[in-house]
């Protein structure tokens, strides 16, 4: 029937998309095969906000959300009291945030940036260089900095020697390059029914 050739013909589309995009995260060519049936990708960060302006499963965006291997996205963000404290908590982001902002903050997260989450070089005494977001100080001395892989390094405030801050995002710029444009829509999904 044409509904189940329709749904395989979709199966079959992600599938190249999933195996295009791991390609390409690897650094390998994508073999033409898979080139010619995998979804357009758009290229300009407006290109991926009118794609994610509506759709979207937002079940699968909060399996990718969850994912390690797609974004990471819970290594930094919290959503309902799981995931990582480096970045805002997600979990009522949809109250403030429109799907064209939600999209925008994932592909250009350095154009605004809260104070609270501003990323800062360290450079403690012995020429070690952290960067991250600081994410506490406690006073026994020790500063706790949230760093873009999404783990927690501690430093002693003693052996800090100078301290930067930047005008660039803890998170990366590049972030799109991890998803599928379905995936870019799910996940965008899910975040806008975080109410």
């Amino acid at each position: 029937d044409v509904k189940t050739l329709a749904n395989d013909d979709a199966r079959s589309h992600d599938l190249d998309d999933q195996l295009a995009l791991a390609f390409r995260v690897s650094g390998l060519p994508v073999p033409d095969q898979i080139a010619k049936r995998t979804s357009p990708r758009p290229v300009a960060p407006e290109a991926w906000i009118r794609l994610s302006a509506s759709g979207g499963d937002a079940d699968a965006g909060g399996r990718l959300f969850e994912h390690p291997n797609s974004g990471g996205c819970f290594h930094c963000h919290t959503v309902n009291g799981r995931g990582g404290r480096i970045g805002p908590d997600l979990s009522l982001i949809a109250r403030s945030s429109s799907r064209t902002k939600l999209a925008e903050s994932i592909l250009r997260p350095s154009k605004e940036i809260a104070p609270q989450f501003t990323s800062w070089t360290l450079v403690t005494r012995d020429g070690r260089v952290v960067v991250g977001v600081i994410v506490g100080e406690d006073r026994e001395g020790h500063v706790r900095v949230g760093t873009p892989e999404g783990t927690i390094v501690e430093l002693a405030a003693s052996n800090i020697e100078e301290r930067h801050p930047q005008n660039k995002s803890v998170m990366p710029d590049n972030l799109i390059d991890s998803f599928t444009p379905d995936e870019f829509r799910d996940l965008i999904a899910f975040l806008t029914a975080l109410k």
